[in-house]
């Protein structure tokens, strides 16, 4: 079903992600991500670009109040960054409003966003893994906070090893490579999942690194290149062996990986979304059933019910945000709502869309 009322906004800069503050649920953060002098095409994607363009990029993260009405939204503050913003994520331990940013120029940038003090966005400090014409393209939080894991453009799975020093922010004690997609390619996902991280890249790879935390050295667990029909864009764990995963074949896939990691990965359902799936979030979970929240690309926002029965696993969309005119890229759910407020973004036009994703009805 489409998603009935939806209120729309227009931003002032193309958003990239998007995510809740953990503890203060009713503000949400915005990156965005411009290449300077850029020409838009709306066919193709500024994540799919040529990456050893000497052309600058720069953004800015916008923080907004939801308002009590929650399909409403005020614009409190921003700050511009000289960098494009890629992706960020808040940390999983104190201080919960601890955000870290994969940006365009080969660093990780950490900020923290207050909604009670008076610089509500405060850049804290940096720390560069690669090289400035490198784009930093995803991150991953550790659950302990003590690590980070990092996807580069130029086919790089970097772990960094952190820790917290109040009134500074973020310093990395120990840097290491410990994965490389074929050919230099795109690694446009990274995951923790038990004690591995998990990438996916333009090379329609699905690859498990297991980092030792004794000498340093890193074990490939495994790498699949027959599951996807294209770049793997987004990973999600679900339980100890099974895993959704996006591409840019415009599917969904349910995964199966045994737990030796030495049994074939199976794919135990699969369905056509329409668009790339770039990213997804979950939004509920039981035992047999997860609702996940998924950006589209060209296909929009879409709610998507995973359920086993006595035929085995199925996906069905719930929901569908069709008011975005353009790349869906980035889109989060409230935490802690019953009522499961939706901001979802599209990229050249521009547009932030607010909407009730609660789907009562399967």
């Amino acid at each position: 079903m489409e998603v009935g009322s939806v209120r729309t906004m227009i931003l002032h800069a193309q958003p990239s992600c998007i995510t809740f503050l953990p503890n203060a649920p009713k503000y949400f953060v915005i990156g965005t991500y411009a290449l300077d002098n850029f020409q838009e095409d709306q066919n193709s994607s500024d994540h799919e670009e040529q990456h050893d363009s000497p052309q600058t990029r720069s953004g800015t993260i916008l923080f907004y109040q939801l308002g009590p009405k929650m399909q409403e939204a005020t614009l409190l503050s921003w700050l511009p960054t000289d960098s494009g913003i890629l992706n960020f994520q808040f940390s999983p331990q104190q201080p919960r409003n601890l955000l870290a940013a994969a940006t365009s120029n080969g660093k990780i940038v950490y900020y923290t966003v207050d909604p009670t003090t008076g610089n509500q966005i405060s850049r804290q400090n940096e720390h560069s893994i690669a090289d400035p014409s490198t784009l930093v393209l995803d991150l991953a939080w550790h659950p302990s906070g003590n690590m980070l894991a990092v996807g580069t453009s130029d086919g790089r799975v970097i772990l960094c090893d952190t820790i917290t020093v109040e009134d500074v922010g973020v310093e990395v004690t120990h840097q290491r490579d410990i994965g490389m997609h074929d050919y230099s390619l795109q690694v446009w996902c990274v995951v923790f999942w038990g004690s591995s991280v998990l990438s996916g890249g333009d090379d329609s790879a699905l690859v498990a690194s297991s980092p030792s935390q004794d000498d340093g050295e890193t074990k490939q667990c495994w790498k699949d290149t027959k599951i996807h029909g294209a770049g793997v864009t987004a990973i999600l764990p679900l339980t100890d062996d099974l895993i959704v995963t996006g591409s840019f074949d415009d599917t969904i896939r349910l995964v199966n990986v045994p737990q030796t990691g030495t049994g074939r990965r199976k794919v135990l359902t699969e369905q056509k979304l329409g668009g790339g799936v770039w990213r997804l979030a979950p939004l509920y979970s039981n035992v047999k059933e997860w609702r996940i929240l998924v950006s589209c690309m060209h296909a929009g926002a879409q709610i998507v019910r995973l359920f086993e029965n006595q035929d085995g696993w199925r996906f069905e969309v719930l929901m569908r945000c069709t008011k975005h005119k353009s790349m869906n890229y980035a889109s989060a759910s409230q935490p802690k709502s019953d009522d499961v407020t939706v901001a979802s973004t599209s990229f050249y036009d521009r547009t932030l869309c607010l909407w009730n994703g609660k789907a009562t009805s399967v």
